[in-house]
């Protein structure tokens, strides 16, 4: 009987670890903020679906977006902007976020014939100069990651793949794939990073951008309420895994023991009428 129990309470507590796994994994487990991150949906016309297009130029011979089914980094499509002549092409896509929050930008970028002398291709933020990648002539598959800080005012980002920039307008094609976006609580040192200003003048050249110096301060808010949130749930399913054990490890009363003897103590059992001489 012992080796049942015990068998079964090792598979309880097989079963609960496992499931503390999960259930640490689901905490941890980041949100990608992109829809349509790896351009898999396509709507009625056969374009990317959550993402519009743009371009300084609005003109098909000098700028053309393409879904491309033949060259991909993830899954079977990507998107391509290609530049024939110079110009600021990109895709766009509207997020919603977090007032003073930190956000990791990251994607995949292919290019082929981008012009050297001028800002690439890349990742940035509209309105911003700041360019995760910026990569330039005839490379394969590159990884390209760009941080934003978030300001009192902000509620939504839109997020440009593209080709040139503000002033910098250029020529070739970028292939983009396995676009992502998740919060962080932190920026790590020496990353590059959008620093979303409140002001009509941030627009400017791409020297005085550069030159600039914003100093930010980590925000260990939000890291705190999340590690406290992770310790209350584990506690709760800590307690609850006890309580089971305890329950079915407990033995039932009169389960194991002998038969109890119904005479008392010392009880003469012979009738006491009968002669035994």
């Amino acid at each position: 009987m012992c080796y049942k129990i015990n068998m079964k309470t090792n598979r309880i507590f097989i079963t609960f670890i496992i499931v503390l796994f999960i259930l640490c994994g689901i905490i941890h487990a980041q949100e990608n903020l992109i829809k349509n991150p790896s351009f898999e949906l396509l709507d009625s016309e056969g374009n990317p679906k959550n993402w519009a297009t743009h371009s300084w130029i609005k003109d098909d011979s000098v700028t053309r977006f393409e879904v491309d089914t033949k060259v991909a980094y993830t899954g079977s499509k990507s998107v391509a902007v290609n530049n024939m002549k110079k110009n600021h092409g990109y895709y766009i896509q509207n997020v919603t976020v977090k007032a003073n929050s930190f956000y990791r930008v990251t994607g995949w970028v292919r290019t082929e014939n981008v012009g050297e002398n001028l800002e690439g291709a890349g990742i940035s933020v509209i309105d911003y100069f700041e360019v995760g990648g910026d990569f330039r002539g005839t490379t394969p598959w590159q990884f390209a990651e760009l941080y934003i800080s978030t300001g009192p005012d902000t509620s939504h980002i839109e997020i440009m793949l593209q080709v040139g920039n503000y002033g910098a307008e250029n020529t070739g094609k970028a292939w983009f794939d396995d676009i992502s976006m998740i919060k962080v609580n932190s920026l790590p040192a020496g990353a590059k990073v959008t620093v979303m200003e409140k002001n009509e003048d941030s627009l400017q050249s791409g020297a005085e951008k550069g030159k600039k110096k914003t100093i930010i301060k980590d925000k260990k808010i939000n890291g705190t309420l999340a590690l406290l949130i992770i310790i209350i749930i584990i506690v709760i399913v800590v307690g609850i895994a006890v309580v089971i054990l305890i329950i079915l490890t407990r033995k039932k009363p009169g389960t194991t023991g002998e038969q109890e003897d119904t005479n008392g103590p010392g009880e003469d059992t012979s009738d006491p009428g009968t002669n035994t001489t």
